[in-house]
Parts: C-alpha cells; structure tokens; sequence
C-alpha cells in the first residue's frame, strides 16, 4: 500500500518490508524510520510431545558453532539481511 501512494506510514517487519521495496526497485522513495517500534528475535520450535531434549541439545550446539564461525553473519551479509548480536538461550 505505501509503495502505491495508498498510505504514508507503514509498520512492518524490517526483513520483508526491506526485501519488497528493494524488488519494486524503490529504496529512493522509502524513508526507513529509526528507532524500529520493536526488535522481534526469530526462534526455532521443537515439538512438545516428541520432547527430544537430546536433539535440541545437539541442533543447539550446532546453531552456536554456526554463530562461532561467522557462518551466520556471512549469510545475513550475503542476503543483505541486518546483522543482531547473538542471543543467548532464555533457558
């Protein structure tokens, strides 16, 4: 709808909004306002019946390897994705 002139405002999720205004080639007609509202961090899922704490476990560790070694901010670089701290697990 902003890209359309249908609204002056719009509040998005940063990653998707960036991506479709980039697409329709018009990152000279968005202003990209800052502070964000609000900084949602992604998180994986794991079933609650299957409950395999050793799984988790073991995709916890490699997710962490992944962050060790900068293979995570590459990919976000790569894609033009903005690049947040490494979270520590809330458990």
């Amino acid at each position: 709808m902003l890209l359309r002139h249908r609204g002056d405002l719009l509040a998005a999720n940063e990653r998707n909004a960036l991506f479709e205004v980039q697409k329709e080639n018009q990152m000279d007609d968005v202003a990209f306002l800052y502070p964000p509202l609000r900084v949602m961090l992604g998180y994986f899922g794991f079933s609650k019946l299957k409950n395999d704490q050793a799984f988790q476990q073991r995709f916890n560790q490699a997710l962490n390897r992944l962050h060790e070694r900068d293979v995570i901010s590459d990919l976000q670089r790569k894609q033009g994705l903005k690049i947040y701290p490494k979270m520590n697990s809330p458990r």
